[in-house]
């Protein structure tokens, strides 16, 4: 990831974008594509990311945790996990640029997908605290790499290719993978 140049126009068909977007009211992000509608070919990417978005995941942590000494925060595993789940939408959303679809089923699985829209993982530590530490997950999972293999494979001449395709699906499910 690189800013743009000064002199660069975001609409420009030549850059893939990712646009910080200041709202002061509940907004939406989201993942888009610019399509060849003759080839279905992706020319350009572009991903809007809402900054509302961090606010609502750090009040969550913040309802977590209740981590305050005085008015103030004790630490800083609220803004953590507030910035994880931005790492994780980001990824998200750059999926949808791809042309991936919401998986609700990927959280049950091992985190297998950020195509699913993920609640914070939390647990209770031994000492009987809400542990966060580990709330989101940034990175692509088994579903997004089947996903991607199936939607962008090239076979060699000769092999059949809805064949080749349903070995994909067949071998994602016979591993555990599952979409929803």
């Amino acid at each position: 990831v690189k800013v743009l140049p000064d002199d660069a126009d975001p609409m420009d068909i030549r850059y893939n974008t990712i646009n910080w977007v200041h709202r002061s009211t509940r907004g939406w992000s989201y993942g888009a594509a610019v399509v060849d509608p003759r080839t279905g070919e992706i020319i350009k990417g572009n991903v809007s990311l809402g900054s509302l978005r961090v606010r609502q995941d750090y009040l969550i942590a913040q309802g977590l945790l209740a981590p305050f000494e005085n008015g103030l925060p004790t630490d800083n595993k609220m803004l953590k996990m507030a910035l994880e789940r931005l790492k994780q939408l980001s990824a998200h959303e750059v999926g949808h640029t791809l042309g991936l679809m919401h998986n609700y089923a990927a959280s049950t699985i091992n985190r297998s997908s950020v195509m699913d829209y993920p609640h914070p993982a939390a647990y209770i530590n031994a000492s009987g605290n809400i542990d966060i530490s580990n709330a989101y997950d940034d990175k692509i999972g088994a579903w997004d790499k089947m996903s991607i293999n199936w939607g962008y494979a090239e076979f060699a001449q000769g092999v059949n290719e809805k064949e080749a395709l349903n070995n994909i699906l067949y071998n994602a499910y016979k591993n555990g993978l599952r979409y929803l």
